[in-house]
């Protein structure tokens, strides 16, 4: 017998209902729109996944939702050998969520699958929890996040920090028709080969997308089937153990959008603010940062010397880089030394405090570097310090690429709770003594750890490291509030969204030159990352020769598509770059406090350095309509472009200004969208325009 929909939770316009037909359940909000059923054969099945507003219907066929493997035995939700245990439909901070739960009274074990929305945003999210009813030992294995088969149409994915240029390089936007599968994922950290994510374009003018929130490794695999697209991704191949407490996977996300109106970005980026940053505001801050002028060779003067220099140009956080500790000789050293956590009183006989005050005095933020993860192993066992049962080892060494007596570092294993615990009271005595605004936490090394007595399996080192890792993270966020941690992972080795619930600040890539390289990387990475995170650095004077010769604002405003930082001698800059970098400064802080919630929409093929036109991005602001054009000159460009920008309001009538050029005129978003705009060589080979709402269109300009 059907019955009427009954409405569970709401919040806004995201929603929970039991479905007409028995054992049905509806996920959605006012543009996506998620069912699942248990069929007839009591199989929990997602019936459909489809686009609210224009019905567009992505699968191509239902499928089973998600196997689970219990000891060994992969097992479906909803069959003989699970029960339905029922439902609950419930806020869930800003969205709401529905738990579906199932037992196995044979393997004592709950399983149950979540599924949350949020308001106005076209994403569901999903994770699943284990549980021990008697808190026995269970191994489970294969933690899958999602299986759909998809219609047919090319998937586009990006690769991931660590890939060499003859594979496409770091951040690079590729596209298949999957003529063969696809196979992606990581071993290590989840960013070294490619981006936990893809998007499939069905030719239909709308866009799906999906994805994990993990910053650990996963797979992915990607095949045609039959007519459409098989999709899964997951943590595969190893094995955990849940007993006492109950384990939840990493979470997934799918999502769907219209691309005329609203671009992956601004979706991806609506979800990280509302279901992973919880509303918590960005702080792309103009940062100056020691490590590539300076090294370790830093002490007290020279850091007050540069202080009193980047708060003159404008800065706005000051972060003293790898050295503060007693480090070695050579400047390119940042291994000796660390894991003491103390700085060295003969070059910073005032403390780390000291300079923190001085910043502050000077209308700055000060931030130090930290890599918790890596301790130098000379320290090891020495009074107060790290001991060598926490270290991590893989197939009995902590470097697999040496010997034990070759390594002079090693990483801790986070999962062993005395480690974990030395970890954050080290942290935190840094933290309460230094007085910083800003942590940037490094990571330059990574094992699996497979070593006995850590509280893992052999084979879960990775996700027990991850999980604790997040667990001090969260444990930080809660006691400091309002500290700002940068999330660098030997660069980009693991720049996920799942890290923004914890840091506000990503570091792209230690290769931060040349000026069409950060572009690459901000092209590639922000249309699933919010912009307002991705930092990259100006590079000394780098306008005095190579790619931006003379032509400072090409230099600075390569990097303000993300977070603007710089790394220069204040001493090596003469007046003129002075007044430059000023002026470009302040344009940089102008246009980042119009466009608070920016998110990427690339125009143009993504640069690269043998790029011999123009590279367009465009950034748009849901909040405030407006819309910023980056489009920049390469070797060889014509002399002029023309821009067409997209999800524009057809009848708002907007002013088109240029940060050089003042206004441009006024237009219709589909004049603007449809006839472009024309951007012409003048001056600097970087050129920023503003398309801002002035009315809607009345039949005067």
């Amino acid at each position: 017998m059907f019955t009427e929909e009954v409405r569970l939770v709401e919040a806004g316009d995201a929603y929970v209902d039991r479905g007409s037909n028995p054992d049905s359940w509806i996920v959605g909000n006012n543009f996506i729109q998620l069912s699942l059923a248990i069929t007839s054969d009591r199989l929990l099945t997602i019936q459909q996944i489809s686009s609210a507003q224009s019905g567009h219907a992505w699968l191509s066929t239902a499928l089973a939702d998600i196997g689970v493997n219990i000891a060994g035995v992969p097992r479906t939700l909803g069959t003989r050998d699970f029960k339905f245990d029922g439902e609950t439909g419930s806020p869930r901070e800003s969205g709401v969520e529905l738990a579906l739960r199932f037992r196995n009274d044979e393997q004592h074990v709950r399983v149950t699958r979540h599924f949350a929305t949020y308001p106005g945003n076209p994403v569901i999210e999903s994770w699943t929890t284990y549980e021990s009813l008697d808190g026995r030992a269970i191994q489970i294995r294969d933690l899958k996040a999602f299986d759909v088969a998809l219609r047919s149409g090319s998937v586009r994915w990006s690769t991931g920090l660590q890939v060499p240029p003859d594979q496409g390089g770091s951040f690079t936007m590729m596209s298949t028709d999957l003529a063969s599968p696809l196979d992606i994922g990581a071993s290590g950290r989840a960013t070294e080969s490619a981006v936990p994510w893809f998007t499939l374009d069905d030719g239909s003018g709308e866009a799906f997308f999906g994805g994990l929130l993990w910053p650990g490794a996963w797979t992915g695999h990607l095949q045609r089937d039959g007519d459409g697209v098989r999709a899964a991704f997951g943590l595969t191949s190893f094995s955990t153990t849940v007993s006492g407490m109950p384990l939840d996977t990493p979470h997934a996300y799918i999502g769907a959008v219209n691309g005329s109106t609203t671009s992956v970005g601004g979706a991806m980026g609506a979800f990280v603010d509302n279901a992973v940053r919880h509303g918590r505001a960005y702080s792309p801050l103009v940062t100056y940062n020691t490590w590539f002028t300076y090294g370790t060779a830093i002490d007290e003067s020279s850091m007050l010397h540069e202080m009193d220099a980047a708060a003159d140009l404008g800065v706005e956080l000051f972060v003293v880089d790898a050295g503060w500790y007693k480090a070695g000789n050579d400047p390119g050293d940042f291994t000796t030394g660390i894991g003491v956590w103390e700085a060295d009183t003969d070059r910073f006989p005032s403390g780390l405090g000291a300079l923190s005050d001085h910043a502050h005095a000077l209308g700055m933020k000060f931030g130090i570097w930290v890599e918790p993860e890596r301790v130098d192993l000379r320290t090891v066992g020495r009074a107060g310090l790290a001991r060598e049962r926490w270290l991590a080892m893989q197939g009995g060494r902590y470097d697999p690429s040496k010997t034990n007596a070759q390594a002079d570092s090693a990483q801790i294993c986070l999962a062993s709770a005395e480690a974990r615990d030395w970890v954050l009271a080290k942290l935190t005595a840094l933290i309460d003594t230094a007085h910083p605004d800003y942590l940037k936490w490094d990571n330059n090394f990574w094992v699996n750890c497979s070593r006995a007595g850590h509280g893992h399996d052999r084979e879960d080192g990775n996700f027990a490291h991850v999980s604790a890792l997040e667990q001090i993270l969260a444990t930080l966020r809660q006691r400091y509030p309002d500290l700002l941690i940068e999330n660098c992972s030997g660069g980009g080795n693991r720049l996920e969204p799942s890290m923004l619930a914890f840091s506000d600040i990503s570091w792209m890539d230690d290769r931060s030159l040349p000026a069409s390289h950060v572009r690459h990387n901000l092209e590639g990475l922000s249309t699933l990352m919010p912009p307002s995170t991705l930092l990259s650095f100006v590079f000394g004077n780098e306008w005095a020769g190579g790619e931006t010769a003379g032509d400072l604002p090409l230099a600075l405003r390569s990097r303000m598509p993300g977070i603007l930082g710089a790394t220069w001698r204040s001493d090596e800059l003469d007046d003129e770059s002075r007044q430059g970098i000023r002026r470009e400064i302040a344009t940089y802080k102008a246009l980042r406090d119009g466009y608070p919630d920016r998110a990427g929409r690339l125009l143009s093929p993504q640069v690269d350095e043998s790029s011999s036109g123009w590279d367009v991005l465009q950034q748009t602001s849901a909040s405030t309509g407006r819309s910023l054009i980056f489009a920049f000159e390469n070797a060889g460009a014509d002399d002029t472009t023309t821009v067409h920008p997209t999800g524009l309001q057809a009848d708002t009538l907007y002013e088109v200004v240029s940060v050089d050029a003042g206004s441009l005129g006024r237009a219709t978003g589909d004049e603007l969208m449809a006839s472009g705009i024309r951007v012409s060589r003048s001056g600097s080979r970087a050129h920023i325009l503003e398309v801002r709402p002035s009315a809607s269109f009345d039949g005067e300009r």
